[in-house]
C-alpha cells in the first residue's frame, strides 16, 4: 500500500490529465468533438491507407513542433499579461478567450511533446513493420490534431485583438470628436 502511493506521488508530477480535462471541456456541441477527434482519426486512417510515411514527413514533422513548443512556451508566459490589457464592455469576452487559449495552448504543448516522444521511441523499433506503422498512424493523428487546434487558437486571437480594436477605436473617435469640439469654440 505504501510503495503505491509513493509510486503516485512520484508521477504527480508529470500528471498532466488536466490538460487534457480543460481543453476537452471547451467542445461543448457534437460537431466539434467530431472535427477535433473524428476529423484527425479519418485523416490518420486515409494516410495510412493511401499515404507513405517517409523519412523526410517525419523530418519535418519533428522540426515543425520542436518549433513550436518553443512558441507555445512564450505564448504561455505572454498570456496572464493579455488579461490585464483589457478595458471596457469585453473584458468578461477577454478573460473567457484568454482562459481559452491558455487551456489550448497548454494541450498543444503536451500534444506535441508527446508526439516528438513517440518519434523518440518509433526510433528504436526499425525491424517492425507492425510497430512502426502504430507510431506512424499515431504521429499522424496527433500532428493533425495539433493542425486542427491550431487553426482554433487563431480564431480565438482573432477575436481577442478584435475586441481590442474596437475599443482602440472607440478611443480615437472620442479623441477626436473633443479635439473638434475644442476647435470648434
Amino acid at each position: 500500500m505504501g510503495l503505491k502511493r509513493e509510486i503516485y506521488k512520484l508521477f504527480e508530477f508529470v500528471d498532466i490529465s488536466s490538460i487534457f480535462d480543460n481543453h476537452f471541456k471547451l467542445f461543448k456541441e457534437n460537431h466539434s468533438k467530431f472535427l477535433f477527434i473524428g476529423l484527425p482519426t479519418l485523416i490518420m486512417l486515409g494516410f495510412s491507407y493511401y499515404g507513405k510515411y517517409t523519412k523526410e514527413l517525419q523530418d519535418v514533422i519533428t522540426n515543425s513542433l520542436s518549433i513550436f513548443i518553443g512558441f507555445f512556451i512564450s505564448i504561455l508566459v505572454f498570456l496572464p499579461s493579455v488579461i490585464t490589457a483589457g478595458k471596457g464592455k469585453y473584458i468578461a469576452n477577454r478573460y473567457k478567450l484568454v482562459k481559452e487559449l491558455f487551456y489550448n495552448v497548454n494541450y498543444l504543448t503536451a500534444i506535441s511533446l508527446i508526439c516528438l516522444l513517440i518519434v523518440f521511441i518509433k526510433s528504436f523499433f526499425t525491424n517492425s513493420n507492425f510497430i512502426t506503422y502504430l507510431f506512424n498512424s499515431n504521429i499522424i493523428l496527433i500532428y493533425s490534431n495539433v493542425c486542427l487546434t491550431l487553426f482554433m487558437i487563431l480564431k480565438r486571437v482573432h477575436v481577442l485583438f478584435n475586441y481590442d480594436l474596437k475599443e482602440e477605436i472607440k478611443s480615437i473617435e472620442k479623441d477626436i470628436k473633443e479635439e473638434q469640439s475644442q476647435n470648434f469654440n
